[in-house]
C-alpha cells in the first residue's frame, strides 16, 4: 500500500472482499465492484494481498513436536461423511488414548454397516473394519 494512488478504503474493501470467498473472486469482479479504471491496477492489488497472506502463513505454525506421539496434545478422531468426493458432516470426538478398542467404542453409533472406512493406513482403524464395512487406507 506504500506510495499507491488507490485510495486505502479500496485496498481494505478489496482484502475484506478476498478473505471472505471460500473458493475466491476474480480480479475482473472485483475491478467492478470496487470500481477501479484499469486492471492491472486490480491485478498488482491482488498479488500485493496474496502475497502478503502467503508470507503470514509461512511464519504461522502450531507449538510443539510433529506426529503423533507429540507431548501435550490432546488425541481427536475425527469421521468426515461424504457424497462423491464432497465433504458434508464432521463429527470429532476427543479420546483419551488411540487404541482399536477405544476408536471402536467412540465410533460404532455413527458408523452405517455399509460405510466406506478411508484412513492415512495406521494399524490402529483396522477395528473398524467388521461386517460388511470396507477399510480403504488413503
Amino acid at each position: 500500500m506504500h506510495k499507491t494512488r488507490t485510495p486505502l478504503t479500496k485496498w481494505f474493501w478489496m482484502i475484506w472482499l478476498k478473505g471472505r470467498q471460500k473458493s475466491g473472486i476474480s480480479m475482473l469482479c472485483l475491478q467492478r465492484m470496487l470500481e477501479i479504471k484499469t486492471y492491472k491496477t486490480v491485478w498488482t492489488m491482488g498479488h500485493k494481498i496474496r502475497k502478503a497472506m502467503a508470507e503470514r502463513d509461512a511464519y504461522y505454525q502450531l507449538p510443539g513436536k510433529r506426529g503423533r506421539g507429540a507431548a501435550g496434545k490432546a488425541k481427536v478422531v475425527v469421521a468426515v461423511e461424504t457424497r462423491g468426493d464432497k465433504p458434508r458432516f464432521a463429527k470429532m470426538r476427543q479420546v483419551p488414548t488411540v487404541s482399536g478398542p477405544e476408536i471402536v467404542s467412540h465410533w460404532e453409533d455413527c458408523l452405517k454397516e455399509e460405510a466406506v472406512v478411508r484412513t492415512d493406513g495406521w494399524p490402529v482403524y483396522r477395528a473398524l473394519a467388521s461386517g460388511t464395512r470396507q477399510m480403504n487406507p488413503r
